[in-house]
């Protein structure tokens, strides 16, 4: 396992079907109670098989948290239990936010995802410039994968992913836009810088105000600053024959913000 891995896994589970589950986490009907008992056990053994820390694991059936519960520890070396309201950097599951932003950015008509981003952001070069928000959010743009190849503590939380997705040419590409599909955290850096451009603010912000608050993720945040104000899980390094240990430097990749970065508790996914 690579060491920028979390290795306090959240775990979302929605295949639960309605009628099978309680209407609450918390309260429930005497005729209608389902017994989790052998998640838990589950959930334990894998924990232990794994050498994992500790995990966040939610149940959602229709619309309602059925079953919310921490298991381990958040940090090895507090003992800091993981508990449903702990945070975790949530990895690329963020991209989907990432794109419902964008998404509904285009329906209030301040983008058109089919134009070339260019349209909006100027400066850009040639080649650049002439990708579209639907490439860069279907992984068919044709980026290289740079994500990673630079200095974290260069960029800084104001300007950090402006200045990174300056720092892209005609040279970012291996092929034609269109032409095939290959997973890219860099196509989804500027997604997110086009989101901070057509919202007219910063990108975090952009996605608080069309995801967070309006479905009430109250915690959830980009900024790390902000995520270690509350209980968090910490990266570990380690594997099952390997001693697992706390990552240090925990660092803020602003870079990579709409391809991976945000911290929510799992409950809130």
């Amino acid at each position: 396992m690579r060491a920028i891995e979390l290795l306090c896994i959240a775990l979302m589970v929605a295949l639960i079907a309605p009628s099978a589950v309680a209407a609450s986490n918390n309260v429930t009907n005497a005729s209608n109670v389902t017994d989790f008992s052998f998640l838990d056990e589950t959930i334990q053994e894998e924990l232990n098989v794994t050498n994992t820390p500790g995990c966040a694991v939610a149940i959602v059936s229709g619309d309602k948290i059925v079953y919310a519960k921490g298991f381990g520890v958040a940090n090895v070396e507090t003992g800091q239990p993981v508990t449903p309201e702990t945070l975790f950097m949530i990895g690329s599951t963020t991209k989907q936010f990432t794109a419902y932003t964008l998404i509904s950015m285009a329906e209030e008509g301040k983008v058109d995802i089919n134009k070339p981003v260019g349209y909006y952001i100027k400066d850009l070069s040639p080649r650049l410039s002439n990708v579209t928000a639907s490439q860069l959010l279907s992984h068919t743009a044709g980026l290289k994968e740079e994500s990673g190849d630079y200095e974290k503590e260069r960029f800084d939380v104001e300007s950090g992913l402006e200045e990174y997705i300056r720092t892209l040419n005609d040279s970012s590409f291996f092929t034609d836009p269109g032409e095939v599909f290959s997973y890219s955290n860099t196509g989804f850096s500027l997604a997110g810088y086009l989101a901070q451009i057509v919202g007219e603010k910063p990108y975090p912000d952009a996605v608080d105000e069309k995801v967070f608050k309006p479905v009430g993720m109250n915690n959830s945040t980009f900024y790390l600053e902000t995520a270690v104000t509350h209980p968090m899980s910490m990266g570990h390094t380690g594997n099952t024959s390997a001693k697992v240990e706390v990552y240090r430097p925990f660092e803020e990749d602003v870079p990579l913000w709409p391809a991976g970065f945000f911290s929510s508790p799992m409950s809130m996914i």
